[in-house]
């Protein structure tokens, strides 16, 4: 048993190892070409989108893992399963992103002062990213739950030498390049993993493009009438509170005109956790 779980946890760990040391190589490399007021405006651009994407990612692959692997033997359960994964987490998790991109240029002043004013681009580019991020983890993790540690180390192999290209690239012109390149490289990344994960379970692309849709027409539509809010001249407590409640009332709307699965299933589950609770009580 040590050994067949040995086989298997060696190359996730050698993957995730991998990660983290080029996501800190990052970092050094921004901070040794530039200044570290350019290192710190994009570490805090960073910031507010992974507080969201980390926490809420977390809690769902938590989850995901374990589901997939007690069904790992029958696949077209665990497409099932991952399909269902992918319009959820899109749903949930590209509206607060997009939205945070919209509402930077209000709250990053709000939280920080007007002195991390430059931070704003790097978090509208690093949103966008994350949510894009997102849909590549699930599609890892379902490859992880069945059992396919080989295929997530390939997949590192094929997209660290790009990661390293595109963040020199990015380095020879300037930090908020590092950005715009992290973002391509991103995008690079989930269709790498997208590809793999229609080979072990026959997602195939262009069900994982009608799964995604949805949503990012949705936030994008949303975006489109948030975003020029934050340039009205008002207080700027105020401002924000306009913005994201117009921002939820839009893609609420646009989630009932359009009849999103995803949306019954949210409702349908918060009703649930509601009624539980007040039986508690």
């Amino acid at each position: 048993s040590a050994k067949n779980m040995m086989n298997y946890g060696w190359k996730i760990l050698a993957a995730d190892l991998s990660g983290t040391f080029f996501d800190q190589l990052r970092g050094l490399i921004v901070g040794k070409v530039y200044t570290s007021a350019d290192l710190a405006f994009y570490n805090k651009g960073n910031q507010l989108p992974s507080l969201i994407s980390t926490n809420i990612s977390a809690s769902v692959m938590t989850v995901l893992f374990p589901a997939i692997a007690n069904i790992g033997d029958d696949q077209e359960k665990v497409k099932v399963l991952t399909r269902k994964s992918v319009k959820t987490m899109s749903y949930v998790m590209f509206p607060l992103l997009f939205g945070m991109a919209c509402v930077s240029k209000t709250l990053v002043p709000l939280l920080f002062t007007e002195n991390w004013s430059p931070a704003v681009p790097y978090v509208q580019i690093l949103s966008v990213s994350s949510a894009i991020g997102l849909i590549g983890g699930v599609s890892i993790q379902s490859i992880k739950a069945v059992g396919r540690s080989d295929i997530v180390l390939k997949m590192e192999v094929y997209k660290k030498p790009v990661y390293v290209l595109f963040l020199i690239l990015g380095c020879c012109i300037s930090p908020l390049a590092v950005a715009v390149t992290m973002l391509l490289y991103t995008i690079y990344g989930t269709i790498v993993n997208g590809r793999q994960l229609a080979m072990v379970i026959d997602y195939t692309g262009v069900e994982q493009i009608q799964d995604l849709m949805p949503a990012t027409i949705m936030s994008c539509l949303m975006s489109i009438i948030v975003y020029p809010l934050s340039y009205m001249r008002i207080n700027m407590i105020l401002k924000l509170v306009i913005q994201v409640v117009v921002g939820v009332v839009v893609y609420l709307l646009l989630s009932i005109v359009s009849h999103n699965e995803s949306y019954t299933a949210v409702l349908s589950l918060v009703k649930e956790r509601f009624n539980e609770k007040r039986k508690d009580n």
